[in-house]
């Protein structure tokens, strides 16, 4: 028996360590990945439940994390990214070193899955929000063949998904870095699909790139940026584009964003980063570029922001200030009071 159906994340921790591969990765109706266990092949070893992070949960120890604001001196960097570029500089300083980084990028079917990047051309396949759930595949038994050989690794992911590697990995390597997001949810990946065979009807084009967090028209008010194959472009910010509206109402999460097992003050990730919203009223950095929170967990992140902090604009503040107007730092989402009603239609209309 793996964690009850509610509090899966779909980290895929119980499949990838499964010895007799007796577990496949089902999707719901809403498109969400969940366990399958083969009965008829299971042994009965409890190696799944014993690698499931939500059933051994880490305990928080309320450590405090080493807090900054940051955002990259390279300005094309910066614009790029849906924050202040401060993921990119970790990336490049893995990659200098001839190491890997896992992220999440989009197929050309805009799915998203957890890819393996050895150069920095890869890598800005991954630097971006990507507000639909990764698929993390193969991705854990990977990591560990990098590390078994020594290559340095940089793993990023929803907090969740950190747990999901390191349940399967079963121990600390000095060769590996974590990087975890403020989460607010991961979105339907059913939802999105369907959104953008609408937009391909509509536009009678196949999409060929996708921004969630276009800053156009400035960091604050974003906006979902989709170019076209005929070169067409649709453009709508946040307060106005139905996907983004969906998801930012709580209407179209995993049921475990509403539960979260990883909502801690320290986290199993080395650094942990999200949007500095609240940067003018704690620093007067805010241009609207894009600014970075930074918080480093452990003894790793700590010496891995000392090193990339040349490439930064960089302060230090309190623990309270990075993380105000982050409540998704510590709190799970609220179902909003019309999910059920927002479901029942859903599942009759597209």
């Amino acid at each position: 028996m793996l964690c009850d159906y509610d509090l899966c994340t779909g980290c895929q921790a119980c499949r990838a360590v499964c010895p007799l591969d007796c577990i496949s990765m089902k999707r719901d109706s809403q498109g969400f990945l969940y366990p399958k266990v083969d009965t008829s092949k299971c042994v009965g070893c409890g190696k799944c439940r014993n690698a499931c992070p939500v059933v051994n949960r880490v305990k928080d120890d309320l450590q405090i994390p080493d807090c900054y604001i940051a955002f990259s001196r390279d300005n094309q960097i910066r614009k790029s990214s849906s924050s202040g570029g401060v993921y990119a500089e970790i990336a490049r300083s893995v990659i200098e070193k001839s190491g890997v980084v896992f992220g999440a990028a989009m197929n050309e079917k805009q799915q998203v899955y957890t890819v393996a990047c050895g150069s920095m051309d890869k890598v800005e396949k991954t630097m971006g929000s990507k507000y639909v759930q990764a698929d993390v595949g193969n991705s854990y038994k990977e990591v560990a063949s990098y590390l078994k050989k020594g290559t340095y690794v940089l793993y990023s992911g929803t907090p969740c998904q950190i747990g999901g590697l390191y349940a399967y990995l079963g121990c600390e390597y000095d060769n590996l870095i974590t990087v975890d997001l403020i989460c607010h949810g991961v979105p339907s990946p059913r939802a999105w699909t369907e959104y953008t065979e609408y937009l391909e009807r509509k536009y009678k084009s196949k999409i060929k790139n996708i921004s969630f967090r276009c800053k156009d028209s400035g960091w604050r008010k974003y906006s979902l940026k989709v170019q076209f194959d005929d070169k067409s472009v649709f453009r709508e910010d946040i307060t106005k584009n139905i996907f983004l509206r969906a998801f930012i109402s709580h209407l179209i999460l995993r049921p475990s964003c509403y539960c979260c097992s990883f909502k801690q003050v320290h986290r199993q990730a080395d650094i942990t980063l999200g949007d500095f919203w609240a940067a003018n009223r704690v620093a007067n950095l805010d241009d609207d570029k894009g600014i970075s929170v930074l918080l480093a967990h452990s003894a790793k992140g700590k010496k891995l922001v000392d090193l990339i902090s040349k490439n930064l604009v960089i302060k230090s503040v309190g623990f309270q200030d990075a993380i105000k107007d982050n409540s998704s730092y510590e709190q799970s989402a609220e179902p909003s009071a019309y999910l059920k009603l927002f479901n029942k239609r859903w599942n009759r209309n597209s």
